[in-house]
């Protein structure tokens, strides 16, 4: 085997985990972004009834 294996396994798990990782704050923002839309137009929808 070569002998540069082992680091570039490293730098593939750093890769993989930083896209990981910044895949999740992605998640955790268009949640908290959708859920506070959806707040704006329940308001909007409450305020056309009345």
């Amino acid at each position: 085997m070569f002998s540069h294996e082992g680091t570039a396994i490293e730098v593939l798990l750093f890769i993989f985990g930083f896209a990981g990782f910044a895949l999740a704050l992605w998640f955790v923002h268009a949640y908290f972004e959708r859920k506070a839309r959806d707040g704006v137009k329940k308001q909007h929808l409450g305020h056309r009834d009345s």
